[in-house]
């Protein structure tokens, strides 16, 4: 019965693809015969868009686009808008203010109704009447004069939407120091799996040579030991340099957006830009005018409020509509007719409030001292920090002679193991060793020259100004 049953299976199986295979082959055919000349040539137009438009790894391209993209500067430039606006609030102030009033209500007299005495107590009075009340009014002011608080506020709504914008290059400026620290340290990554993978080469080379010396008994089984421990040592840095590329590019994609895939980078050659050896007007720079204007705020927030205690001079107008009616809600605004307007003048000032503004005062003053020992904290670690950058970029240029003598005498090296190979003096291993030992003095020459630029590129970067 079992044997039955896998003959029916088998013939079941044989009968579907015939009967499958056909239908398939007429699907694959239409599909493939629809596709026209002029979409194929569109999806390869779209390929080709894609490799031009793949992400470009320059350093001034990079910070271009981390400047558009990154979080910090487009929340600075929410808090400009934001600062913006408070320079609309505060002109308001010029405007003068209108408002509407309306109210109603009902008093109920509980004594002698026919009473038609007002009473009053200071300034409060006893209506002697049992009535529905409705009023009506427009109020108008005007703040006519008080000796420049209105001009002051206004005055430090300017100067917060100047600190914004100054804080915004602060961001564009640590923003473009990250990017190019991890645009540097993904080169120098770059660098070093690729000469990484030759030196395997190399080392892959010279196993297949030990191979051959130990088949011929001319060298003992650890020598090839150490050569296959030498290509799993190589393979194993090449797979965690990949490892920390990959990481560098994620955090570069944080800042600009963009993702980058390790296999099809687009690297373009780096250029150290020129600067100036002498040293900068230190008052140009983004820390000096960011705490100018910090002081400047705190300054007028002082002068507005020393003039809060002056005089201020205010005009208005009030013109009033008034109903009533002893029984009936609706009737009291249907009796709603003009009542009578007011023009006239105030003139306030404090006299007491408990030594509150005098503390305010002495607050912004201390605020303001404060701030002016920050900034001169900020300068000595800006000049401290030039100062540094401008040491370690002699101490590169030494490192970068001495890398080029180092691979002078590396080249040398091997080409004089070269002539001695041909000349069968040498084994291909020496001569193999010899190309390693001058691929990785690349590596260093490489190192301090992206260090170089790193350093050359962060001066200009602190010195310049937009």
């Amino acid at each position: 019965m079992e044997k039955e049953l896998r003959i029916i299976i088998k013939i079941s199986k044989i009968i579907f693809l015939l009967v499958a295979m056909p239908l398939f082959v007429m699907l694959f055919s239409s599909r493939v015969f629809a596709l026209e000349p002029s979409s194929q040539n569109q999806a390869n137009d779209e390929i080709t868009t894609e490799e031009v438009t793949a992400p470009i790894l320059e350093i001034n391209r990079l910070m271009e686009k981390a400047k558009s993209y990154s979080y910090e500067i487009q929340i600075g430039a929410k808090n400009r808008e934001i600062n913006t606006q408070g320079i609309k609030i505060e002109r308001s102030e010029y405007y003068p203010k209108l408002n509407l009033q309306a109210g109603t209500e009902y008093t109920k007299n509980m004594h002698d109704n026919n009473i038609g005495m007002v009473t009053t107590v200071g300034d409060m009075f006893l209506n002697p009447y049992t009535r529905y009340q409705s009023i009506m009014g427009l109020v108008l002011s005007y703040n006519l004069f008080d000796f420049g608080v209105r001009r002051g506020k206004l005055d430090i709504a300017k100067t917060s939407v100047q600190i914004s914008e100054i804080e915004n290059q602060e961001k564009c400026q640590d923003i473009y120091l990250k990017v190019l620290d991890i645009y540097t340290k993904i080169l120098v990554i770059k660098k070093q799996i690729d000469i990484n993978e030759e030196i395997l080469q190399i080392e892959k080379a010279n196993l297949e040579i030990q191979n051959r010396l130990y088949k011929a008994k001319q060298i003992p089984k650890n020598e090839i030991n150490n050569s296959e421990v030498k290509v799993a040592k190589i393979q194993h840095r090449i797979n965690e340099l990949r490892s920390i590329l990959s990481e560098n590019l994620e955090n570069l994609s944080y800042y600009t957006g963009e993702r980058y895939d390790i296999t099809s980078l687009i690297i373009r050659e780096v250029e150290i830009p020129q600067i100036s050896e002498t040293d900068p007007d230190y008052t140009n720079s983004i820390v000096w005018k960011l705490y100018e204007k910090q002081i400047k705020k705190k300054d007028l927030e002082i002068k507005v409020l020393k003039r809060s205690n002056y005089p201020k001079v205010t005009a208005y107008g009030r013109y009033y509509l008034y109903g009533s009616d002893p029984s009936s809600y609706g009737s009291s605004l249907g009796d709603i007719g003009a009542s009578n307007y007011t023009i006239g003048g105030t003139v306030s000032m404090p006299i007491f409030d408990g030594l509150k503004n005098r503390e305010e005062i002495k607050k912004a003053e201390i605020e303001k001292t404060q701030l002016e020992i920050e900034r001169d904290k900020s300068m000595a670690e800006y000049k401290m920090r030039l100062v540094t950058l401008r040491n370690n970029l002699g101490y590169e240029n030494d490192q970068i002679n001495t890398d080029n003598k180092i691979l002078k005498s590396l080249n040398e090296k091997v080409s004089n193991q070269t002539r001695l190979l041909s000349k069968k003096l040498i084994s291909p291993k020496e001569l193999n060793d010899a190309k390693i030992e001058k691929l990785e003095q690349e590596i260093e020459l490489t190192k301090d020259n992206l260090m170089k630029f790193a350093i050359v590129k962060s001066i200009q970067i602190l010195t310049n100004v937009d």
